[in-house]
């Protein structure tokens, strides 16, 4: 059997009408030793239909459903994605998103000149709807490219490159585990954060043109109330895992976040979850770790939407001065 020198690992969940062209963009790479995994979500769509006159037209791309006894989500997608690859390196692409046709080239002749790196981090460019209408360079400028400086961006939720960005050493991902299926959103940076957490090594690319491209839609709905407790819950989930080692570094963003998403989406459960989180922390004042029950109070009995009452005025104690 040929080993492929690079797996492209793609989750998808109903992109039956999308998914074509972030398929044809592999298809062209002008560096053909690849192998494109699609790790399907459970699409109710004829995304399976779609995918399968590539795998069909070509034996270098694979499709398999999520197995019914792993979570949902894209980390598991992913992770099932790097437990079947087969490639030395390691590319993941979104089922919305697109590669330029010289992105494997580049990179792996990347990593044949740096060849003692764990991971290697590129330009990623922001298009919206349509790949000529391009927008700003996903990947923010640095004076200091370190994997200290990195750490704490991410930590900071001030995210420097997208999971699309990297190129990583196979062996290396999986050395560290993938990425956490708890998280249904901010996995990658969980993913990014391990992994300076455990020493990895990353070489930044910053003199080329960008090589990936993220799509953003022009007209794109807004945020269901499901999509949104999803974010408050693996936001909860992130500030478990990280309070405790990085709560200076993360300051009051917490608060932040707690006032304009927490309470205003949140549920009683979930605000009970952050208060006894952040309490554990030291993350509230005094006087805020005691106006917080009486808001958790409001949330309990369904007086939060009712003017007049106070909500809003009490959740002000959570802006630090």
């Amino acid at each position: 059997m040929v080993t492929p020198k690079v797996s492209i690992i793609i989750p998808t969940y109903n992109r039956a009408e999308i998914i074509t062209a972030t398929l044809k963009s592999v298809k062209e790479q002008t560096f053909e030793d690849w192998e494109c995994i699609i790790v399907d979500d459970g699409s109710s769509d004829d995304t399976a239909k779609v995918v399968n006159v590539f795998v069909n037209g070509d034996k270098r791309f694979f499709y398999f459903p999520r197995p019914s006894n792993f979570l949902k989500g894209p980390s598991s997608c992913r992770n099932i994605g790097i437990s079947k690859a087969k490639g030395q390196f390691i590319q993941f692409l979104d089922s919305d998103d697109l590669l330029a046709s010289y992105c494997l080239e580049k990179r792996l002749g990347l990593s044949i000149k740096m060849p003692h790196f764990d991971l290697y981090i590129f330009k990623t460019q922001i298009f919206y709807g349509n790949i000529k209408n391009l927008g700003p360079i996903f990947n923010l400028i640095l004076d200091d490219y370190s994997e200290k400086k990195y750490l704490d961006l991410f930590i900071k939720d001030n995210y420097p490159f997208c999971v699309m960005s990297v190129l990583w050493v196979t062996e290396k991902i999986r050395s560290i585990g993938g990425f956490d299926e708890n998280l249904q959103v901010l996995e990658d940076p969980d993913l990014h954060i391990n992994a300076f957490l455990k020493g990895l090594q990353s070489f930044t690319e910053t003199e080329c043109l960008p090589d990936s491209f993220y799509r953003k839609e022009i007209n794109k709905s807004s945020p269901t109330l499901d999509d949104k407790l999803k974010h408050i819950r693996s936001k909860l989930f992130f500030y478990k895992k990280y309070l405790p080692l990085f709560k200076k570094e993360i300051g009051n963003l917490p608060l932040t976040f707690f006032r304009v998403h927490v309470l205003d989406y949140g549920s009683f459960f979930d605000l009970y979850r952050y208060y006894w989180v952040f309490l554990q922390n030291n993350i509230f004042s005094i006087r805020q770790a005691i106006s917080v029950p009486i808001l958790l109070l409001y949330k309990l009995l369904r007086l939060d939407k009712i003017r007049g009452l106070g909500f809003y005025k009490l959740s002000l104690i959570l802006i630090k001065k």
